[in-house]
């Protein structure tokens, strides 16, 4: 019996070229898979995360930490990554939502 050992890492810095420290630590995996979700999408769910998280109080709250520190993160990576083997892309799913 053959087996094959598989190992997943998250993280969107694993696929970025810049600084230039990053692109050492993407060259090490064999295959790189990229979730890509429309923006204002992004910062919604982002905003609810963080008022679930307890890091905001309010959606509000919420929004303008997604606008000023994390959408800007995601832009410097569309901007900087690396060429990826696949590309995901993430769609809202209210069927699915509904569920969880």
């Amino acid at each position: 019996m053959t087996f094959t050992r598989i190992l997943v890492f998250e993280g969107n810095y694993l696929s970025l070229s810049a600084p230039e420290e990053w692109v050492a630590v993407s060259s090490l995996f064999d295959m790189r898979w990229f979730v890509e979700v429309d923006e204002e999408l992004a910062k919604t769910r982002l905003a609810k995360r963080h008022v679930a998280a307890g890091i905001s109080a309010t959606l509000e709250e919420g929004l303008a930490r997604a606008e000023g520190n994390d959408i800007p993160n995601g832009r410097f990576l569309l901007q900087n990554r690396v060429p990826v083997d696949i590309v995901v892309h993430s769609k809202e799913d209210l069927a699915f939502a509904a569920l969880v």
